[in-house]
């Protein structure tokens, strides 16, 4: 009995022992994001900047107001809204330019979530209106992430950018195709 109840003690100690000590992948992100918001709060406090704290770690800083109240929406398992930005993106760490809109001017659509646009502009530019103008600062993790985007984003870095979000669109079925897209004038 002592050593049927020793070796129960031992297979459960060794089991224990030998468990995946490896954070699961929603630990790593949680973990990072820490770290994204902890940076980014530090990088806003060293320039001065006071940013309000949107959803997900997002921090803004809207510069002009507008009198509209139409934001753009995204939604999980339907097409999200369109929209039409200038901006110009930054890298956090060095202050570097790494994208801008030609002529300060971009479509953006989002049929499906994760496609065209990094997931911190769908938390971030349903936090503005048509006619704002902001900085929205961004943690890795709703950016590239641990991927990074070619030389100009190293993995994990924290994005600004300088946005004006001029319009928003419904999408509507393309007959075509059968398709959801952005149709603009």
């Amino acid at each position: 009995m002592r050593l049927g109840l020793f070796l129960i003690g031992a297979v459960l100690f060794v089991s224990l022992a030998c468990g995946d000590d490896e954070p699961s992948a929603q630990e790593q992100i949680n973990s990072q994001l820490n770290k994204d918001t902890i940076a980014i709060d530090a990088y806003l406090q060293s320039r001065g900047i006071v940013a309000k704290r949107g959803n997900s770690g997002i921090r803004y800083v809207i510069h002009e107001k507008s009198s509209s109240t139409v934001s753009p929406q995204f939604y999980t398992n339907m097409p999200g809204d369109c929209f039409v930005t200038s901006y110009k993106g930054y890298v956090v760490a060095v202050d570097t330019v790494f994208d801008e809109s030609a002529n300060f001017e971009t479509t953006l659509e989002s049929s499906v979530p994760g496609e065209n646009i990094i997931a911190g502009w769908k938390v971030a530019f349903q936090l503005l209106d048509v006619g704002d103008s902001a900085t929205i600062y961004i943690p890795s993790v709703l950016a590239y992430g641990s991927a990074g985007s070619g030389k100009a984003i190293p993995p994990n870095s924290n994005l600004y950018f300088h946005v004006r979000l001029k319009e928003v669109f419904k999408q509507e079925l393309n007959p075509s195709n059968n398709t959801y897209r952005c149709f603009y004038d």
